[in-house]
């Protein structure tokens, strides 16, 4: 891992830990963070999605990707089992992706932070579908504009690259995240990574 790469690391992970920071009740519907990326490079996103329902725990939580958005690996968080939809088969390796499911338990006021990479392959928004369900048998979809009560989760890709070096670059920088973060006990879930995409 070069210093750049390691200076990158230590970005997100200092964003993790901002997002931890904030106050569950900050966050009114599931976003995405950072929110505004480079284009064309693997990069580390955090799912923030809190439970909004008094008497119910958020059981599952699912992610679409969006056209033009390629799935690269997903970090595994303790009490949150991570399944990836829609792999294939390439030159003997699972990957890719068109979905991410957690299952587990999100209770009370708590607020579950799910970090996984991506490349966004174009300079444009992106808008991704956040499936919630509950203890009760009740769904919540964000799939809304942004003016709605439930709106999707959006990330809007820049042209300017980052020049970080693509794919493999973002598996040892989510791997890195993973262990500051982890380290400080402060990302729920902790550290510890599923590969959606094993490097050769």
């Amino acid at each position: 891992m070069n210093r750049i790469s390691m200076r990158r690391a230590s970005a997100y992970a200092a964003v993790l830990v901002a997002t931890l920071a904030l106050a569950p009740s900050a966050f009114a519907h599931a976003e995405l963070f950072p929110n505004q990326i480079p284009s064309g490079d693997g990069y580390l996103l955090n799912l923030a999605v809190p439970n909004e329902k008094e008497g119910a725990s958020t059981t599952q939580i699912q992610i679409t990707m969006p056209a033009d958005f390629d799935l690269e690996h997903v970090a595994r968080v303790p009490g949150w089992v991570a399944t990836v939809s829609g792999q294939k088969m390439v030159n003997g390796e699972m990957e890719g992706g068109n979905s991410i499911t957690w299952k587990g338990k999100l209770s009370g006021t708590a607020l579950a932070v799910l970090p996984f990479t991506g490349v966004p392959k174009k300079a444009q928004d992106y808008a991704f579908t956040v499936r919630q369900t509950y203890s009760d048998g009740s769904v919540v979809l964000w799939s809304g504009d942004e003016s709605s009560d439930t709106p999707a989760a959006h990330v809007t890709a820049s042209a300017e690259q980052s020049g970080s070096g693509g794919g493999s670059d973002s598996s040892k920088t989510i791997a890195i995240v993973a262990l500051i973060v982890g380290a400080l006990g402060l990302l729920v879930g902790g550290a510890g990574l599923v590969a959606a995409r094993r490097e050769a």
